[in-house]
C-alpha cells in the first residue's frame, strides 16, 4: 500500500449538473459524437471524514456504479482497497430522473469522483473526471464548462463552443426507462455509422447557428439529429410535438437520444406556453410523458465546496 498522503478532515461537496438530451448526437469522422448541454438540475455528493469502519456500505449498496470508480479510485491515488481502508462516508443527492437520458449517471459520477479527488488533495479538471467517467461508461459532455463536441466512449474533446446565453427549456420527461447499456446493441455503431451524413449536416448547421446566435437555426440542426434517432429509439408523438412547439412560438426541440425525454427551446417572452399545453393535452402521445417542467440552461462543469472548521 502506497502511504496516504494528508488527506482533508473536512466535508467536501461535489455537486453537476445533468442534461435535457443532447443537441445533437450520430457518427462523424469514424466514431460517435454528441453535444450535450447542462440544466439546473444536479447530483450531489457529500464526503465526510469519520473513523467508522465500513461506513460507507450504504452508498456501496445504494450506487454500486460510483462504488466502482470510488475504488478504481482510491486503488489508484492510494494503493488501497476501498472496501477496507476508507474513512469517510459518502452520500449521493440527486434531482435527475434515472434511465431518462438526463445525464443521471454522469452526473453521479463526475460528483463522486470530483469529492474524492478534493478529498485526495489531488487538482481535477473537466478531462480528467471525463476520463474517469469513460473508463466505466459512455459518458456525456456536462461535466466540461464549455458545450462540446465529444466521443462519448473515449471522453476526447473535438471541439469546444462558446455557451449560448441564458435560455429556458421546457421539459418532457417520457414514462420509459431506456437503460445505456441495452440501448447500444450489438449494430448500434453500425446504424449510427449509416446516418453520418445527416449528423454531418446538423453539426454544420449547428456551428453556423451558433456563431451567428441564430436560436432558430440552432434548432433546426437539433430537429435533424432527432429525426435521424428515430430509428433507434421513437420517441411517441415526436413530429406532433415539434409542429406544436414551433407553432405556439418556441424555436424548437432537441431530444435525449439514449432516452425518453424531449426539450422545447424557447424564448419565455413570446413561447405561449398555456396555448401549447391545451394542444398537447388533446393529443394521445401526451400520455406517455409526465407534466412538462422548466429548466434553464446552465455552463456545464463540477463545483466543490468545502465546509471548514472556522478557528
Amino acid at each position: 500500500m502506497k502511504p496516504f498522503p494528508p488527506l482533508l478532515q473536512h466535508p467536501i461537496t461535489a455537486r453537476c449538473p445533468g442534461s435535457c438530451g443532447e443537441f445533437l448526437q450520430g457518427w462523424l469522422d469514424g466514431s460517435e459524437k454528441l453535444i450535450s448541454y447542462a440544466i439546473d438540475c444536479y447530483s450531489q455528493v457529500t464526503l465526510t471524514p469519520v473513523p467508522a469502519a465500513d461506513a460507507h456500505a450504504a452508498f456501496r449498496r445504494d450506487h454500486p456504479r460510483a462504488w466502482e470508480l470510488t475504488r478504481a479510485i482510491v486503488e489508484n491515488y492510494l494503493g488501497a482497497d476501498a472496501d477496507q481502508t476508507l474513512p469517510i462516508t459518502l452520500t449521493l443527492e440527486s434531482q435527475l430522473p434515472r434511465a431518462k437520458g438526463m445525464a443521471s449517471s454522469t452526473a453521479d459520477l463526475a460528483a463522486t469522483a470530483a469529492a474524492l479527488l478534493t478529498w485526495l488533495n489531488q487538482p481535477f479538471d473537466g478531462e480528467i473526471l471525463t476520463r474517469l467517467c469513460t473508463q466505466l461508461e459512455p459518458t456525456d459532455s456536462i461535466i466540461h464548462s464549455r458545450l462540446a463536441l465529444m466521443d462519448p466512449l473515449t471522453g476526447e474533446v473535438i471541439r469546444s463552443y462558446q455557451q449560448l446565453p441564458p435560455l429556458q427549456v421546457l421539459v418532457l420527461e417520457g414514462l420509459d426507462a431506456v437503460e445505456t447499456a441495452g440501448f447500444r446493441r450489438e449494430n448500434h455503431a453500425l446504424r449510427r455509422e449509416a446516418q453520418q451524413r445527416e449528423l454531418a449536416e446538423a453539426l454544420k448547421y449547428f456551428e453556423e447557428a451558433l456563431a451567428l446566435g441564430d436560436m432558430e437555426a440552432l434548432a433546426a440542426a437539433c430537429w435533424i439529429s432527432a429525426r435521424a434517432n428515430q430509428m433507434f429509439y421513437p420517441l411517441p408523438g415526436l413530429e406532433t410535438l415539434h409542429h406544436l412547439a414551433l407553432r405556439h412560438g418556441a424555436w424548437g426541440l432537441n431530444i435525449a437520444h439514449s432516452g425518453s425525454t424531449v426539450a422545447l427551446l424557447h424564448d419565455p417572452r413570446r413561447f405561449r406556453f398555456q396555448a401549447f399545453l391545451d394542444d398537447w393535452h388533446r393529443e394521445p402521445a401526451a400520455t406517455r410523458y409526465f407534466p412538462p417542467r422548466r429548466h434553464r440552461l446552465i455552463p456545464g462543469g463540477v463545483t466543490v465546496t468545502e465546509r471548514k472548521e472556522s478557528p
